[in-house]
């Protein structure tokens, strides 16, 4: 059996062209697959992002809540030291050196009231 070149030549042309449109079909079926894909996930990819931004909204008004009750929580703990002292009540070592913590998260809480007149009066005066 011998085999032409002719024949050789023909058989790689045909096995190069079959390759090649499987190659050309499965791109077009992929780019169908991925487009249809798409439409299925885009409505859901939507309702996940909105999701997200109303969790986030959520998350920053938590987040402004919590800072607000800090704030609250430390100018009610100041005022009754600070009232304390205006009853003449010396402050024990351990009172203080809390008063002076609650004090530093309150301005670094942005907290800025007449706490800081009352709190500046009685260093002046020696009662802190």
């Amino acid at each position: 059996m011998k085999i032409a070149v002719e024949d050789l030549t023909a058989f790689i042309s045909v096995v190069a062209g079959a390759i090649t449109g499987v190659l050309i079909i499965s791109k077009f079926l992929n780019g169908l697959m991925t487009k249809w894909a798409s439409t299925l996930i885009e409505p859901i990819d939507q309702k996940i992002d909105q999701s997200n931004r109303e969790i986030k909204g959520l998350i920053e008004q938590n987040s402004e809540d919590v800072k607000q009750m800090k704030l609250d929580l430390c100018k009610n703990l100041l005022t009754r030291y600070l009232s304390d002292i205006e009853r003449g009540t010396k402050l024990t070592e351990i009172e203080l050196e809390r008063f002076n913590d609650i004090n530093s998260n309150y301005i670094k809480l942005g907290g800025n009231s007449y706490i800081h007149s009352k709190i500046d009066k009685y260093k002046a005066q020696g009662k802190l």
